[in-house]
């Protein structure tokens, strides 16, 4: 339903109403004085899901007179079950929904908006001139950048920041975490690496699961003089293994002759710099990048060894590509070309990984029918990270992976029988399921 405004007149669907109505109703639960406080105040709300949908809906219900709205993101399928959206507004930017959505509670509210990832460097331009900013971010890195840029770039602003993030979860389920985090400080090697043999991705992986709690360097945590220095000798670990061949391409020291671990360890790279913003971490994470973009097929996909000259498009592989993609965008790492590979990697997944019968499947399968469907859950998280996880592919896969339970027993994932590697798989499906809110 859209609502018409004219002067001091709106109507919509058949109903009229005045701004005199709308202002009498306020007066019976609210003192003039408020109202007009209310009436005259501007309110940043940067991040338009589960938290800050709610909060624009509230600060429209309860009087403020100007809102601007940031987020970058358009609504998907997975964020109905907690923001404030609605199955019209699917595939849109939610600023644009949003911004509908108010104007249907209060025509005459001032919304502004823009459709803009929120970086470092550009806080000061959107939230400058703002007196009250909402932060309403759902991942600690991007939360910590955002106060830390108003902090100094906007120090008459003030500051609202939410304390959740997305996800749910127990006592039960942090304690085995901390477990985990506490064991593999235990075992992190001198020169910061972990493992005899891969050591490239095991460190890679060891520093993304710190990252996932919220722990780096100079972060807030209670742990942070526990866990920073850990974290820190890892990234080091990594830079420090980066070297250059001949022919200028990147390599890490010790990677597997695949070269999983280059992807596994530029993925990490890439979320260290967006929670660290380390310039030494930049550089190499940025260079990594480079290498990623410059050496997808021509048919959208990634082969071993990142070779450039095979179209046999490996999923497994892909996937760790795309995840790093993904990380480097959104710490705001922009390589020449990568925008156009992660598009044409989103028509590889649902022109050639995609399997009717198999959801995602390793390599391309003949007329997109057949194969097994264990990376089911690899082209899923795939679609899902690059915008697309209501599309009709990542749907039908979820539906694959309908009936998974975790399990580290080939047989005992699925009845179906995907494969051999079930920790592998559930390492994806986990996350997309989650996403879905399976």
């Amino acid at each position: 339903m859209s609502i018409t405004a004219e002067g001091n007149r709106a109507e919509g669907n058949g109903i009229r109403i005045t701004r005199e109505e709308l202002d009498r109703a306020f007066d019976r639960r609210f003192p003039s004085w408020m109202k007009e406080k209310l009436n005259a105040a501007s309110v940043a709300v940067a991040g338009l899901g589960g938290l800050g949908s709610h909060v624009a809906v509230a600060l429209a219900r309860s009087g403020v007179g100007h809102l601007f709205l940031v987020d970058f993101d358009s609504v998907d399928v997975t964020n109905l079950n907690r923001q404030a959206y609605m199955i019209p507004h699917l595939g849109r930017p939610k600023t644009e929904a949003l911004t509908e959505m108010l104007q249907q509670i209060n025509p005459w509210l001032d919304i502004k908006s823009r459709q803009v990832l929120v970086t470092e460097e550009n806080i000061r331009e959107l939230f400058g001139e703002y007196a009250i900013v909402c932060e309403a971010f759902d991942r600690p890195d991007q939360k910590a950048m955002l106060v830390r840029g108003l902090l100094t770039g906007c120090p008459k602003a003030a500051v609202v920041s939410g304390n959740g993030m997305a996800g749910y979860g127990d006592a039960n389920t942090e304690a085995t975490v901390m477990k985990v985090l506490w064991w593999l400080k235990a075992k992190q090697n001198s020169d910061g690496s972990w493992g005899g043999g891969n050591k490239i991705a095991n460190t890679g992986f060891a520093i993304l699961t710190y990252l996932a709690h919220g722990e780096y360097p100079g972060s807030p945590s209670p742990y942070k003089r526990d866990f920073g220095p850990t974290v820190q000798m890892a990234i080091d670990y990594l830079i420090n293994n980066l070297y250059t061949e001949k022919d200028g391409t990147p390599k890490f020291r010790g990677s597997d002759g695949n070269e999983y671990s280059f992807l596994i360890a530029t993925y990490a790279l890439c979320e260290a710099y967006g929670m660290t913003k380390n310039p030494n971490c930049k550089e190499v994470a940025h260079k990594c990048l480079q290498r990623i973009v410059q050496n997808q097929s021509s048919t959208g996909g990634w082969d071993y060894k990142i070779n450039k000259n095979s179209t046999r498009d490996d999923l497994s592989f892909a996937g760790w590509a795309i995840q790093a993609l993904k990380a480097g965008k959104m710490a705001g790492l922009h390589p020449e070309g990568l925008q156009t590979a992660i598009n044409k990697a989103i028509n590889c997944l649902k022109k050639r990984s995609y399997s009717k019968s198999g959801g995602f499947t390793y390599t391309p399968t003949a007329n997109n029918n057949g194969g097994a469907t264990g990376l089911a859950g690899v082209g899923t998280l795939a679609m899902q990270l690059l915008g697309r996880g209501s599309e009709p592919e990542a749907m039908n896969a979820l539906e694959v992976m309908r009936d998974w339970k975790p399990s580290f027993d080939p047989d005992g994932l699925s009845a179906k029988k995907p494969g051999g590697s079930p920790q592998y798989y559930c390492y994806y499906a986990t996350q997309c399921k989650y996403q879905a809110g399976m």
